[in-house]
């Protein structure tokens, strides 16, 4: 069974996805997948949920013990990813390609790399704002290529991959539902602070389907428009609850709405590090890291090196929506 390291340059720039969108690219096709994690705590739900995703039990790979032992060396014909810290002395076990993921930094994407001290490998520029894509086209990949690296594609920025679901933000603020528990694992990408123009809000939401709404309860004018833009979740500050065509309309667009009591500025300050360094297990990101690593990254080129038998996409795994 090969063995693909995933490592990072630097800790949060999404090797956990970026190895569980190619996991459920490879399982589509047929090429059965093993993924472990170095190091990682018994219990991490990230490694439970990946390991789930690609229909196999949990694996927690010690540090001290060489890759390519079992429980990984379980699936011939499969493939292995492991995901661990950028150190030389693991890519040195049994490893059949590295794969390092770095974030896109500007001048200092390189010193980061080089800091990694790997040698010319594999490496996915991941997190690519958009405004900087054509660029890191042009200019970042070529340097790359240059020192040695090959780079099977540049993944933009997907905010839903730092999104947080709508029960964690209501857990941390100790928020009262008004309606839709029952969708409080819906995946909130961002937060729209909305307090002045109502147009300006109603576009803002438009382009942004995935925004959750905080403003002040006893407003209606605000979450009409956000529920008529297409807001995937309300919460509602002061205390303060709204209108009963506010309840209504949420009820009808399955929104859900959540009461707190803190001011708007106080209840974005206790949420704002829920999407600094998320956790990755949740259906919604799973099929974002599979729709994302389909759309730009150079897959089929990973297949060829590691020789995996390919086939047509199945129904296996999770989908994109």
């Amino acid at each position: 069974m090969p063995i693909v390291y995933v490592c990072g340059t630097e800790p949060g720039v999404g090797k956990t996805a970026l190895a569980l969108g190619v996991g459920q690219w490879l399982r589509r096709r047929g090429v059965a997948v093993r993924y472990a994690k170095l190091a990682a705590a018994a219990d991490d739900p990230d490694v439970a949920f990946a390991a789930a995703t690609l229909g196999h039990p949990p694996v927690v790979a010690r540090a001290d013990v060489p890759l390519g032992t079992a429980p990984l060396d379980a699936e011939p014909g499969g493939v292995a990813l492991v995901e661990g810290p950028p150190d030389h002395a693991v890519q040195t076990r049994a490893t059949d390609l590295v794969l390092l993921v770095a974030a896109y930094r500007g001048r200092q994407t390189f010193e980061r790399i080089g800091a990694t001290e790997l040698r010319p490998s594999a490496l996915v520029l991941n997190g690519v704002p958009e405004m900087y894509v054509e660029r890191v086209h042009q200019r970042v990949i070529p340097a790359l290529v240059a020192q040695g690296w090959d780079v099977p594609g540049v993944v933009p920025h997907e905010q839903l991959m730092l999104g947080a679901p709508v029960r964690v933000l209501a857990e941390r603020l100790q928020g009262r539902w008004l309606c839709g528990e029952e969708q409080g694992d819906r995946l909130v990408g961002r937060l729209a602070i909305a307090g002045g123009m109502l147009q300006d809000a109603l576009l803002w939401l438009a382009r942004r389907p995935d925004s959750a709404l905080i403003c002040k309860g006893d407003r209606t004018d605000l979450p009409l428009a956000a529920l008529q833009a297409g807001c995937a979740a309300m919460i509602l500050t002061e205390g303060l609850d709204p209108g009963v065509q506010v309840l209504a309309g949420a009820r009808e667009r399955g929104v859900p709405v959540v009461s707190v009591r803190q001011h708007v500025i106080h209840a974005l300050e206790a949420v704002e590090d829920l999407f600094t360094a998320p956790p990755v297990h949740h259906p919604q990101k799973a099929a974002a890291a599979l729709a994302l690593v389909e759309r730009h990254l150079a897959l089929d080129r990973l297949a060829a090196f590691l020789r995996l038998a390919v086939h047509v996409p199945s129904a296996v795994g999770v989908t994109s929506d």
